[in-house]
């Protein structure tokens, strides 16, 4: 059997591309992966090695056994949508979340009319602050009998947006339950073999003694750092990491467990364990750490590999460092196939592939200095296809910055860090500990500062399947022509430049209507990226509540709907922000778009700066630069895109009748977006404009029987209407009656609620294409 597997040394790629192919083709059955498996298929087989070909055929039945357990798996659990159900679910400690007045419970449900218990996510609003203290200090398996709702995860409602019901799909979670009341709390006796769920228990133990034993901003980082768990606080400080391009250095990864290996290695040799047991003390050691780490994906595999470099070692196997990557691959995606469908497991194997080549580069250079350098820096570039379909935008100096962080990653934050807690069990110096504190709410603040100057984010828009190939085999030929000293090295990094600026060739124009729940925000971009609008922002209201029920993880909708879907179409500044009126879910996350994205002109009409918060947008803003500017019917604006505003005729005080009325013609096409405009304005407005006729229509106030008279509707013809709205919102848009007439007139309608954005395309000379959205309504 050694004999057979050293035959194929330095050849375990090829079983692991073909693990690799066969998971993702049966878990995403698209074109693009039939592609990939054809590609990798034929590579298989130009090998002309039998033993390498026999070798592939077995990983891959192994993958089709994995994947296809994992498809029956979720048949069985597909469950329809109940609006009352009760049943009992269990909850282990590591598994509890508390944030404000939510609690995030991750277990295994069983429902009164189900015969088998499977994994869910459940929601809790907590009534009290004795409440709220009893979940977070929970350190024992429970069982809580409950009355609720469950629900599927919702799916994705925005072009390249976030998939819930995918994402949670890939932890084997297909239902959320929101639970109304609890009827009872019991403990759970864990059985003795029960390891993984041992470790659980220590491991929420650690982390409430961290919380404990420490102040706030030192518990952030060592629950981070030693358990990889994140706390609700860390969400303050997570967007500054994100922003600066070092969040990874945050992610327990292969720094991490070489570190914590190590040491465990350091410390077992002092004490006199001989060095053929310590062999099996690290795998040992190894299976625990994952479980300490809560089984992540990024740990998992910098463990996986250690640990077939280790065996390679002492049996001599003369495996390569590419097939211990590869052997990694293979075992992690027979026990997950959905590997590479997440993010951790894309950047975790991905990057660490680039690795094996950025060795080879950096091993002809002698000064240890110029060596790390340069793996950052190349480690940063291998980061392009990746922030291609995950963030849109690549950090170009996060690899110098890595670089500067990872020496006190690595010799100062983690060996404090390791050493601090261990020393908390023996004892507790409170000095010591407020020094600890001031040194990380210092580090804290400089992160901060360095993200206020931060200028090195490049808006790259999202890649194709084909482009994202593309790059990947410009990378492997840029590697390959720098190891071998070659010139083409340059003519590849110049292709790789003109890829990132694909945007700037694209003559694609759009219109999109984007989904944000109950409220608008409608995006323009002109071909070629000539010009970038933004129409309203979407928004929700802000109610006061206690301080003990403030959420800290709580993000504004625009952060999962308006600002990743402007990254992915390459955007970095907005030429022009219109806000229609002075309601907060036409307005509300204007501010915290201009954090992400630059503004250059914002325009509103008269009058809406008499609501008090939208004028302190308006100064924030224009503090920052923005140019402001007020509205009323009869001005216009002529730049790619010519808008005529039609509404409001006077200054007013932000209401709905006072909306910005906005008339423009695209490609063959004519819009009008109307606000929250209503009837009284509707009427006043076709009085000013008897003669205005157009083809498609933005419904006024979400479908509100307020709005879209049949007198309004009747001289506009308009040949489509959309209606942006929330699912299941508490207004109940759109309104019966609006949907009549609509339908009277033989208007054809869109709704974001049923079939989230909305979105139509053209090229210069060209006509409008017909309305296309995300999600197709049976």
């Amino acid at each position: 059997m050694k004999n057979y597997l050293q035959a194929i040394n330095n050849y375990y790629f090829f079983p692991a591309l073909a693990s690799l192919g066969v998971a993702i083709f049966l878990l995403e059955m698209h074109k693009s992966n039939v592609f990939l498996l054809g590609i990798i298929a034929i590579r298989i087989y130009c090998t002309k090695h039998r033993k390498i070909q026999l070798c592939c055929l077995l990983v891959a039945f192994l993958t089709l056994l994995s994947s296809g357990y994992l498809l029956i798996h979720e048949k069985k659990h597909q469950l329809d949508e109940m609006k009352n159900c009760s049943g009992k679910l269990t909850i282990w400690p590591d598994n509890i979340r508390v944030d404000g007045d939510r609690l995030q419970l991750r277990g295994k449900v069983k429902l009164d009319n189900s015969t088998f218990t499977f994994k869910n996510l459940a929601f809790y609003k907590l009534t009290s602050k004795e409440e709220k203290i009893y979940w977070q200090t929970r350190m024992r398996p429970v069982e809580i009998s409950f009355v609720g709702s469950s629900q599927k995860p919702l799916d994705q409602i925005n072009r390249f947006g976030f998939n819930y019901q995918k994402f949670l799909k890939q932890q084997k979670i297909y239902q959320i339950i929101t639970v109304k009341k609890i009827h009872s709390i019991s403990a759970v006796v864990v059985p003795i073999y029960r390891f993984d769920r041992w470790i659980g228990i220590l491991r929420s133990w650690l982390a409430q003694h961290i919380q404990r034993n420490f102040g706030k901003q030192t518990a952030i980082y060592m629950n981070m750092l030693l358990l990889g768990i994140k706390q609700s606080e860390f969400s303050e400080i997570e967007e500054t990491f994100s922003t600066l391009g070092i969040l990874h250095l945050f992610s327990l990864s292969g720094m991490h467990v070489t570190f914590f290996m190590n040491c465990f290695r350091y410390f077992l040799l002092r004490i006199g364990i001989q060095t053929n047991k310590v062999f099996w003390l690290q795998l040992l050691f190894a299976i625990f750490y994952s479980g300490m780490t809560g089984f992540s994906i990024s740990v998992i595999r910098a463990l996986l590999q250690m640990s077939f470099q280790l065996i390679n070692q002492k049996y001599s196997l003369k495996l390569s460092s590419l097939d211990c990557w590869s052997l990694a691959l293979i075992v992690h995606l027979l026990g997950n196939p959905y590997l590479l469908f997440t993010n951790a497991g894309k950047f975790s194997y991905f990057l660490s592939f680039f690795i094996y080549y950025i060795l080879k580069i950096i091993a002809h250079y002698p000064s240890k200095w110029l060596k790390s350098s340069l793996l950052s820096l190349l480690l940063g570039i291998t980061m392009i296809p990746l922030a291609g379909v995950t963030f849109y935008e690549w950090q170009v100096f996060s690899g110098l910055l890595t670089w500067i962080c990872f020496p006190l990653f690595k010799k100062i934050l983690l060996p404090i860090i390791l050493s601090s807690f261990l020393f908390s069990f023996i004892s507790k110096i409170n000095i010591y500990i407020v020094i600890l504190e001031q040194f990380f709410q210092s580090l804290t603040i400089l992160f901060m500062r360095i993200e206020q100057f931060w200028i090195g984010n490049i808006g790259i828009r999202h890649f194709s399947f084909f482009t994202c190939l593309l790059i990947i085999y410009l990378l492997i030929c840029f590697f390959n022509a720098w190891i071998n000293k070659k010139r083409r090295a340059i003519s590849y990094s110049i292709c790789l430049l003109l890829v990132l600026n694909f945007k700037f060739l694209s003559p694609i124009g759009t219109v999109a209507i984007i989904d944000v729940g109950q409220g608008d925000s409608i995006f323009l971009q002109a071909p070629f990226h000539k010009e970038n609008i933004l129409i309203d922002t979407g928004g929700k209201l802000a109610f006061k509540k206690e301080e003990w029920a403030m959420r800290q993880q709580e993000k504004a909708g625009a952060t999962y709907s308006v600002i990743p879907y402007l990254k992915s179409r390459g955007v970095t500044k907005l030429d022009k922000v219109f806000i229609t009126h002075g309601d907060e879910d036409h307005f509300g996350d204007l501010l915290t778009i201009s954090k992400k994205i630059k503004i250059k002109n914002l325009y509103f009409p008269n009058g809406t700066t008499k609501k008090k918060k939208f004028l302190s947008a308006v100064k924030q803003l224009s503090k920052n630069g923005t140019r402001c500017y007020e509205l009323l019917a009869g001005d216009n604006i002529d730049s790619y895109f010519h808008f005529e505003f039609l509404s409001p005729f006077k200054e007013g005080i932000g209401e709905n009748n006072d909306s910005l009325v906005m008339y423009t013609k695209i490609a063959d096409k004519s819009f009008l977006f109307t606000g929250d405009l209503e009837i009284e304005g509707e009427h006043q407005l076709i009085k000013y404009w008897p003669t205005l006729t157009i083809d498609i229509l933005k419904v006024g106030h979400h479908g509100s029987k307020t709005s879209s008279s049949p007198m309004f509707l009747d001289q506009l013809k308009p040949q489509e209407a959309i209606i942006s709205c929330g699912r299941n919102n508490h207004f109940n848009h759109p309104n019966i009656e609006v949907l009549k007439e609509l339908e009277k007139r033989q208007i054809d309608l869109f709704r974001t609620d049923q079939q989230g954005m909305i979105y139509y395309e053209w090229l210069p000379g060209s006509k409008l294409s017909k309305g296309k959205v995300v999600k197709k309504t049976n």
